[in-house]
Order: C-alpha cells, then structure tokens, then sequence
C-alpha cells in the first residue's frame, strides 16, 4: 500500500512538474515581435513625410501656376492686340541698336539691343519678345559683359524682367559684335535650362 501512494504521488508530481514546464513555454502568437513594431512605426514615417514632401511640392506648383498666369495677364495688358506686329518692330529700333532673331529650344522670338558697349551693370540695354506673342514684351538688364578679344566678343549675361519688374530668366553666352550673333544658354524662373542662339 505504501508503495502504491509512493508511485501515484511521484506521478502526480511528475505531471504537476511537466504541466509547469509546458506553461513557462512563450507562446509565441502572444508575444508582439520587436522588429514588426520598429518596422511599423519606420513606415508610418516615411509615409508621413512623404504626404508632406508632396503637399510641399503641390503648393510649389501652385505658386508657380499663379506667377505665370499674373506675369501673362499682366504682359497682354501692355499692348493692344490690334497693334501692327510690324509698327511694333519699328518702335524699339534704336539708332545704336540692332535685331537678332532666332529660337530659346523651339520658340522663336526676336530680340532688340541698344548700344552694349556704353552700357553699365543694371543698365537695361533692350527688350525681346516671343514671336507668337509680339506684344508681350520683356525688357533686358545688363548683368555682365566680358571681353574675349580685340574683335568684340564677348561673354554677356543679360537678366531678363517682365513689365512689372519680375525677374523672369536670365540669358548666358558668347555676344559678337561684328557678326550680330549671341548664342548660350536660357534659364528660365523654374529653373529650366534651354539653348539660344540669335543672329
């Protein structure tokens, strides 16, 4: 009899010992993973900033639509559309000045320069006008001119601006004097760079 209760109560304690064991185990389904958490919170992050990033460059955007809707409106109210393209061209002929014509990448326009060599920084020194658009005008300052030779070339940068003062764009190339042509680069108020030559 003594060992029959010697033998059911190791049993039962065997059992109680391998019940305890089995619940220290971790339940792996309870416990949240660490690194699913980091993840998480990473994502919810980056996503944040970037609903930011591109509320910030719609607003950009934006801007940049209403400036040139205001800078076109603004630069049709300086002249009647019923205005001779040709009557225009003979207003801003100067007895110094010369016309060069020629493209900004695919747009045509017609540019009107004074004298360059008497002309000082901020001086403006012309006007330029897109062909299709003859009576938008924008007026042209002298940011710099370098000579390159004793023939009159040379390295000039011309800022250009919009009836109200705007600055709109700026060109940057090789002026000659004697052959009437200038040819660079165009950057615009985006930022965005196109090729010129005039002659």
């Amino acid at each position: 009899m003594t060992q029959t209760h010697s033998f059911s109560f190791l049993s039962a304690l065997l059992c109680v010992f391998i019940m305890t064991s089995c619940n220290n185990q971790p339940k792996s389904g309870n416990i949240p993973n660490i690194d699913s958490l980091v993840d998480a919170k990473v994502e919810q992050k980056l996503d944040e900033a970037n609903r930011q990033r591109i509320q910030e460059e719609e607003r950009r955007e934006k801007l940049i639509r209403e400036e040139e809707k205001a800078r076109d409106l603004d630069d049709d109210e300086d002249f009647d559309e019923a205005d001779d393209v040709e009557d225009f061209d003979e207003d801003f002929q100067t007895e110094d000045g010369q016309v060069l014509k020629g493209k900004i990448g695919p747009y045509a326009i017609t540019m009107h320069l004074d004298n360059l060599g008497s002309a000082n920084k901020s001086d403006i020194v012309g006007h330029y006008y897109y062909n299709e658009r003859p009576h938008s005008i924008f007026s042209l300052r002298m940011v710099s001119s370098v000579a390159i030779n004793a023939k009159g070339s040379m390295q000039l940068v011309l800022n250009e601006y919009t009836s109200k003062g705007f600055h709109s764009g700026t060109f940057r190339g090789q002026y000659e004097c004697r052959g009437d042509y200038y040819s660079g680069t165009f950057t615009n108020s985006k930022g965005e760079k196109f090729s010129f030559e005039l002659y």
